[in-house]
């Protein structure tokens, strides 16, 4: 499965270059605004994942836990 952070903070690398090489001041600025908008949507994507994955092991806790006694 593709990694869509790394796919996103590449994406955000490429704006920067981008706007490093243009001279047209509107581009640059837009260009960097995109490519803040490719880092939080990175950010969010592994905050995402990480949650899913600690929702995933905790289900996978309760599963393999042996069932509790009624008294």
């Amino acid at each position: 499965m593709p990694d869509r952070s790394e796919d996103l903070r590449r994406e955000a690398a490429r704006c920067r270059e981008a706007a490093e090489r243009t001279t047209d001041p509107n581009a640059r600025d837009e260009l960097i605004r995109l490519a803040d908008k490719f880092l939080e949507l990175a950010r969010s994507a592994t905050a995402d994942f990480a949650a899913v994955l600690a929702a995933v092991t905790d289900m996978m806790k309760e599963d393999s836990e042996p069932p509790k006694k009624e008294e």
